[in-house]
């Protein structure tokens, strides 16, 4: 893969889970105010994980370097975290499942 191909593949990867993270915090703001404190530390979370996000787009529209080996690696484990977490906090707080956004 091609370094341009890969720093734009990544960084379409991280947009769409900072939307999907959005989705949710924007799905947590039509609840009820006991439910929106309950899970006021998630968002929270998701929060600084958008802020993560931000950073590392930052990083791959400025910074494109010709080996990615290693930062290549150090992203895809990011991103996996990501999605973990991200999932964790829709499954473990009985967030209603189906369809969000996209």
């Amino acid at each position: 893969m091609e370094v341009k191909d890969f720093c734009n593949t990544i960084g379409t990867e991280l947009t769409g889970y900072k939307s999907k993270m959005y989705d949710i915090i924007t799905h947590v703001d039509k609840l009820s105010a006991d439910d929106q404190k309950r899970l006021d530390p998630q968002v929270g979370g998701l929060k600084a994980m958008i802020e993560g996000i931000d950073a590392k787009l930052k990083e791959l529209s400025t910074v494109c370097p010709a080996d990615w080996s290693q930062q290549a690696e150090t992203i895809r484990r990011e991103v996996a975290e990501l999605q973990k977490k991200a999932q964790n906090i829709w499954d473990i707080e009985h967030i209603a499942g189906g369809y969000v956004g996209g």
